[in-house]
């Protein structure tokens, strides 16, 4: 299968020596977070100029992976017995439209993970909701201002994804594109802009609505964040970049 500039051979090798890293879009809107995970916390930092450090909470963990390199990320208390800290990257929710991209998957086949979300501890209604999980059949999008509840179904999602979701105020409308298997849904919602969360930050592996353990741990290569919607075709591209550069450590995302 050709994919942009990648050459996948099979889906369970990759030939790093012939992967070609297809160029990252040029895009209007500031990208505050572009972070590739794992080995350590000095290893996972945002790569953004003049970004704030990104720091752990609790103990997440930084699992020596067969092929490539994750953080195993969870609530701080948990009945599992790993995962149990998140990283936060200390940048708020800056503006109503936004792009996340990221390579997860959930750790464990019941419940759900949060890999990148922001959201008012305790839960006052205003956040960004991101959640993957076998239980609820893949990942959702949730948003509070106007009723966007968006659940792309996904295939075996405790396998590490490449995905990205991305909306749009002006229009109201969401879409979420799981770049690895490639398939995409999209939801307009009602004429109400989107409510901030106006405490949180955003947070990888942590679900500030249920703190006590109710949700799993995340296993994430990878997060991005811009400050604006992109376009289909620039979502595609996002995600081809993310997988190849993955690939370079032997990872299909």
């Amino acid at each position: 299968m050709t994919q942009g500039a990648i050459q996948k051979f099979t889906d369970a090798t990759w030939r790093t020596a012939n992967i070609v890293i297809p160029p990252l879009p040029v895009l209007a809107a500031p990208t505050p977070l572009w972070a590739y995970l794992g080995g350590s916390l000095a290893l996972s930092q945002n790569m953004m100029a003049g970004a704030p450090a990104i720091t752990e909470v609790g103990t997440p963990e930084y699992p020596t992976q067969t092929v490539g390199n994750v953080i195993r990320a969870g609530p701080t208390t948990g009945a599992l017995p790993y995962g149990r800290g998140y990283l936060d990257t200390h940048l708020t929710d800056d503006t109503k439209s936004f792009t996340l991209a990221f390579a997860a998957r959930c750790n464990y086949m019941s419940g759900i993970a949060q890999p990148l979300g922001c959201g008012n501890t305790g839960g006052n209604g205003f956040n960004l909701n991101v959640s993957l999980g076998v239980a609820q059949g893949g990942l959702r999008c949730t948003i509070n201002g106007n009723g966007i509840n968006l659940l792309l179904p996904v295939v075996n999602s405790y396998k590490i994804k490449t995905y990205v979701i991305t909306y749009d105020d002006p229009t109201f409308t969401m879409n979420i594109y799981n770049v690895s298997d490639g398939t995409t849904i999209s939801a307009t919602g009602t004429s109400f802009t989107r409510a901030q969360s106006n405490v949180g930050t955003f947070t990888i592996g942590f679900n500030p609505l249920a703190t006590v353990g109710n949700v799993n741990p995340s296993d994430v290569a990878m997060v991005g964040k811009i400050s604006g919607s992109v376009t289909p075709t620039q979502a595609q591209a996002i995600g081809a970049n993310i997988r190849a550069t993955l690939a370079l450590t032997g990872m299909v995302a």
